[in-house]
């Protein structure tokens, strides 16, 4: 499943029909997803008495990937089951009409009709933020606990955008135990103008202030 999705930008059309996979934690802490990935900066650590071990079941997940010279777009959907909370995830991504040096290397802004091209839907309700949190630190340990301290245990979203003369107007709420609110904007060249009575209120954890000077300061140790 992981080498199908992370499989390196490769041309093609890549499908998965009606898969069942679980996402577990080892009692060394390690996490099958790493493993998965063969991800060279995951290790394992010591887990609290406390802590529990993760568990999340990914059930009659469908998703479609396909990245050809004209056609680039992704869709899945599926179901989520953690600590008795069930989930639904249904996205669609699509950049047709831009080649895949336009999307990830070309150093100029998209123009308006290009940006026009974009589609992008998401609905997700109750989804594992700790999913995200470990797939997030798979590339970047650094930022591991992160997602989970800004969020908490499950998110819902909804993205949705809708064609402007002035460029892209994109709509999202964001609903979780730590953060709620609507931004609604504009993309426009490379930036997003979001409105000025929109906002995002969360609730600021001592964890959550942590995590962030820790990341600042392996950014820094970095630099020097």
């Amino acid at each position: 499943m992981w080498k199908l999705l992370f499989n390196g930008g490769k041309i093609g059309v890549y499908e998965l029909i009606n898969l069942d996979a679980k996402v577990i934690q080892e009692a060394d802490g390690q996490i099958n997803i790493s493993q998965a990935l063969m991800a060279k900066n995951s290790s394992s650590h010591s887990l609290n008495e406390n802590q529990n071990l993760l568990s999340i079941l990914l059930k009659d997940v469908n998703a479609s990937v396909s990245l050809e010279p004209s056609q680039n777009h992704f869709e899945a959907s599926g179901k989520t089951f953690q600590n008795g909370i069930e989930g639904t995830f249904n996205l669609t991504a699509a950049l047709d009409h831009l080649s895949k040096d336009q999307i990830f290397k070309d150093k100029n802004h998209l123009n308006i009709d290009q940006l026009s091209q974009i589609k992008l839907q998401a609905d997700v309700r109750h989804f594992p933020v700790s999913l995200l949190d470990e797939i997030l630190a798979v590339s970047k340990p650094k930022y591991k606990g992160l997602l989970l301290a800004a969020f908490g245990d499950w998110l819902d979203l909804n993205i949705h955008e809708s064609r402007a003369n002035e460029g892209l107007s994109v709509d999202i709420k964001i609903a979780s135990p730590l953060a709620n609110g609507t931004l609604q904007g504009l993309l426009k060249d490379d930036r997003l103008v979001i409105n000025k009575s929109n906002a995002i209120e969360m609730t600021l954890q001592p964890i959550l202030i942590e995590k962030l000077n820790q990341a600042l300061l392996n950014e820094q140790k970095l630099s020097s």
